[in-house]
């Protein structure tokens, strides 16, 4: 079950945890993203299954900010327009790269690509996730993600088999995540699971105070619709200059 809304904050479908076993599966694209400086940059990999050319891109507003794109061999990627072309291939197609994080957040600052705040940084899973939108809807992509110590990370991907998984197509919808020196909680009821992912290290009673306007909202939206629309739900709060 999907949603949306906003109430000062972003709310968007939710399931957090590290994929199944990678392995060679027609159609699936495995995605493996390490979190780095506080999450200020990412190192991200992938493996494409056998197949056809792909040309593979991020969203236009980030792809000044993805370097280091390496093919098998640690082959630089050709460049075509905006993307990066891989090769068609008998055999399984790793791919890596590099992704500047906190640079994209702040050049873009738009939460629905990329924005950084606080200690994080917040977007769009498209803003740094190599794909070919064409040959998305024929394929399944799986995420698992390698925190360095002190970080956390929150994603609005479905959850299968203890992963975040979903058709590739998805990412065109913009699915939402949070990762970096950030502050994840989690409430948990009979109906619904919430997360809440605050970007600023915010001191007590602040943070409780915050926790509490959360579940407020999240009550007064239940009361309103008769039943909570969503069963899993990810808040992500952005600091201003307020």
């Amino acid at each position: 079950m999907r949603g949306r809304a906003a109430l000062l904050a972003a709310l968007l479908p939710l399931a957090c945890a590290a994929p199944r076993t990678e392995a060679t599966e027609p159609g699936a694209w495995f995605y493996r993203a390490g979190v780095e400086h506080g999450g200020e940059e990412l190192a991200v990999s992938v493996v494409f299954p056998p197949g056809p050319v792909l040309a593979l891109d991020v969203a236009p507003a980030t792809s000044a900010f993805i370097e280091e794109v390496l093919g098998s061999g640690d082959r630089s990627l050709a460049r075509s327009g905006g993307g990066w072309v891989l090769p068609a291939s008998d055999g399984p197609r790793p791919v890596r790269w590099r992704f500047r994080a906190r640079d994209a957040g702040r050049a873009v600052d738009n939460a629905d690509v990329a924005a950084w705040g606080g200690g994080g940084f917040a977007g769009s899973l498209a803003a740094f996730l190599l794909a070919d939108r064409e040959a998305a809807p024929a394929a399944t992509l799986a995420l698992a993600v390698k925190l360095d110590p002190g970080s956390a990370f929150a994603c609005a991907l479905p959850e299968r088999d203890g992963g975040w998984e979903a058709p590739a197509e998805e990412l065109a919808g913009l699915p939402a995540c949070a990762f970096g020196a950030i502050a994840v909680t989690r409430t948990h009821n009979a109906a619904h699971e919430l997360v809440l992912a605050d970007l600023a290290a915010r001191p007590e009673p602040y943070a409780s105070a915050l926790a509490q306007w959360v579940a407020g909202a999240e009550a007064g939206l239940e009361r309103a619709l008769g039943r909570f629309p969503v069963e899993e739900l990810l808040v992500t709060v952005m600091p201003r200059a307020r």
